[in-house]
């Protein structure tokens, strides 16, 4: 995204700049605005190219039979309602449709009146619940519904005036569409919409297995991260960032799925990366989900927050599969099965190809039996997460495991799954490959300049004179490494030939080392060239990144 630092440099290091807007002035949005038929589209610009900001005034709902469009780039802001009777929340209602699909370099995001779109680091994790959040809701069935009438088969969804008809949720269509969720990042929300009842950053009730929910990022809420209720969809690559409930808690019946999932906590708040309940008393029909290649990293361990313990606490006739998951860095124990109605001895729950290690307590001795008995192909060991602190503007997170971790061995190489869309099978443990880091750019993580181990080199668009000598800074924001081999790639041609005898290694205060490629200039002809540089390090990682240059 575009509050990235440019690390690009013609004859120096440029950075940037941008015009603040101060203050931002709101298009408001009431619930009356989508109703039944409409079919509304959101650009992120009017006509002119000036920035529409949308204010949600209270809970507006995307009415059934009614289709809401938000295009890449929106900016979508919540308040907490008039007398703080409601909090501005999107809602989705049964029958509703969201198109909300972003970029990498564009994303959807939704957050509170006063985050100013161009200052990354006004509002910083530690503010929560200053609006509501989104909510999802469909015909795919749930646990223990309403036995008849004509709500039969649903449930009122929390949070939401349980005298209002479009707050019911589930049915009958296991395969129901709600819409598309994809690069969108959810900030500072979780506001109660009704007294005493807080909304998570993203709902889920009763969304059905048509349904696509991927690049999603709920940041700094109040409440859960993620909560699923009932329903059958599968939602993946998924962070959960500083939320200060649970981040991923499933109940009612969820029976989908989720692959690639991060989480992080901050050290004095945040509960549980997992809560995972099974139905409502009485009901037979349990969670089971298949959730593979998730990183779950605590609130450390020697963190003095006791709700952040145990990472994943089964419980409630919860089942589910767990597979390639990695649980690190707890103050207490990684796992907890509190499942009276699940035992490990049920074919419903298991956890398999896992890796529990870097934790401050231990597993209880049934638990410690069962997730490292020989067949499950568990580990204790440390994953050796590269790094873990998360401080904001500090550039010092970076979730990936170093080379020769044992994440890279004894994955689980098929996903076993009864959801219609099938699981990847990376080779690894854990939400991160070696070199796929898919959290940058378009996440509040990488805006707030708490990640590290990539170039900090940002598309941007210089012009130089055809023939003339120039440098080419990268911004490595990564300590303790060295580069032994680099290369430079123009337009797919392998221009390394081109640098001068020597790069030249510069500390950038705050920020990280400096590389500054001294180029001729010589055999790059007129027009834009997209250049691509890549750096070898010392610990056995490559980083890449890219920028474009004008030649005149």
């Amino acid at each position: 995204m575009i509050r990235k630092l440019i690390a690009l440099a013609i004859a120096g290091i440029i950075s940037a700049s941008f015009a603040t807007v101060d203050p931002l002035t709101y298009a408001p949005i009431f619930d009356a605005d989508i109703n039944t038929g409409d079919s509304i589209v959101w650009e992120p610009t009017d006509a002119g190219g000036a920035p529409i900001y949308r204010a949600l005034q209270e809970q507006v709902f995307v009415d059934s039979g009614a289709a809401l469009v938000i295009k890449p780039g929106c900016y979508i802001f919540g308040v907490n309602g008039p007398l703080q009777r409601r909090a501005g929340a999107l809602v989705v209602a049964r029958g509703g449709r969201l198109y909300a699909e972003g970029t990498k370099e564009n994303p959807i995001v939704f957050t509170t009146i006063g985050d100013e779109p161009n200052d990354p680091f006004d509002i910083g994790p530690g503010a929560k619940g200053l609006w509501g959040g989104v909510v999802m809701m469909g015909k795919a069935p749930i646990s223990n519904p309403n036995d008849s009438g004509t709500f039969a088969g649903m449930h009122i969804m929390e949070g939401i005036d349980k005298n209002d008809h479009r707050a019911y949720y589930g049915g009958t269509n296991p395969a129901d569409f709600s819409g598309i969720v994809k690069y969108v990042s959810i900030r500072h929300g979780g506001s109660a919409l009704v007294s005493a009842e807080e909304v998570n950053a993203l709902t889920m009730g009763g969304i059905g297995s048509a349904t696509q929910i991927d690049y999603v990022e709920a940041f700094a809420n109040s409440d859960d991260a993620f909560e699923w209720f009932g329903g059958n969809v599968k939602a993946t690559h998924l962070v959960a960032a500083f939320c200060q409930d649970d981040h991923f808690d499933y109940d009612e019946g969820w029976q989908g799925g989720g692959q690639y999932w991060f989480s992080i906590h901050q050290e004095y708040e945040g509960d549980r990366a997992g809560e995972h309940d099974g139905n409502q008393s009485g009901d037979t029909y349990y969670s089971i989900p298949t959730i593979a290649n998730v990183t779950y990293i605590g609130s450390g361990i020697n963190a003095s927050n006791t709700k952040n313990r145990p990472g994943i606490l089964f419980r409630d006739n919860a089942g589910g599969h767990y597979y390639n998951a990695i649980v690190t860095n707890f103050p207490g124990s990684p796992l907890l099965n509190d499942v009276d109605g699940l035992p490990w001895s049920n074919s419903d729950l298991t956890v398999k190809n896992s890796i529990f290690g870097g934790n401050g307590g231990s597993m209880n001795t049934t638990d410690a039996t069962y997730i490292f008995a020989t067949e499950t192909t568990n580990k204790s060991s440390d994953p050796q997460i590269r790094q873990v602190a998360s401080v904001i503007g500090q550039k010092q997170l970076d979730p990936r495991a170093k080379s020769g971790s044992p994440v890279y061995s004894g994955y689980a190489t098929s996903i076993p799954t009864t959801h219609p869309d099938a699981f990847d099978t990376p080779a690894y443990m854990g939400a991160f490959g070696e070199n796929d880091l898919w959290i940058e750019e378009w996440t509040a993580l990488d805006e707030m300049d708490i990640l590290s181990g990539f170039l900090s080199l940002s598309p941007q668009t210089s012009n130089i004179t055809q023939g003339q000598a120039f440098d080419l800074t990268l911004i490595l924001t990564k300590s303790g490494v060295s580069v032994p081999s680099g290369s430079i790639v123009v337009n797919g041609f392998d221009a390394t030939s081109l640098l001068l005898p020597s790069l030249i290694i510069e500390p950038i205060p705050n920020v990280g080392l400096g590389f500054r490629f001294p180029l001729t200039g010589a055999g790059l002809g007129a027009g834009k060239k997209n250049i691509v540089a890549t750096l070898n390090l010392s610990d056995g990682t490559t980083v890449t990144d890219e920028a474009v240059i004008d030649v005149q």
